[in-house]
């Protein structure tokens, strides 16, 4: 059997370094810990956002 490792995705070599993005909300910058943290800390506590009544973050908005 062939040594099939040669097809795997490599490891990140410190999954838990701080990446810097942009809100999808407010567009500003903050340091996402993770790939899928694309909304800020600032946003995420607002009242809109954790009820879900924020229009702007609807899909095809």
């Amino acid at each position: 059997m062939a040594d099939s490792t040669y097809l795997r995705k490599p490891r990140e070599e410190n999954p838990t370094q701080t990446k810097t993005r942009h809100c999808l909300k407010c567009r500003t910058a903050f340091a996402s810990t993770w790939a899928g943290e694309r909304v800020c800390p600032k946003c995420k506590s607002s009242s809109a956002w954790r009820e879900g009544t924020d229009e702007r973050m609807a899909i095809g908005a």
